[in-house]
């Protein structure tokens, strides 16, 4: 199983999209508008996004990822 490593600045935010195969990337921007920017361009429904978390958001879930019992 791969790792993704992200380090966060101030303001970036972590866009996480669902595809059709059922894979899911993970884009970095700058701003969370510039994120929804991204999705409103591409025509990504908002029900394929899974989440954008902001830094302290992001280091929430990674903590909460770790701590599962999988």
């Amino acid at each position: 199983m791969g790792k993704l490593y992200a380090v966060l600045g101030q303001n970036d935010a972590l866009t996480m999209v669902s595809l059709p195969d059922g894979s899911i990337i993970g884009v970095l921007f700058s701003t969370p508008d510039r994120a929804f920017d991204f999705l409103r361009m591409h025509r990504i429904p908002a029900g394929e996004v899974v989440e954008i978390a902001s830094p302290r958001e992001y280091v929430s879930m990674a903590a909460a990822f770790l701590e599962a019992d999988v």
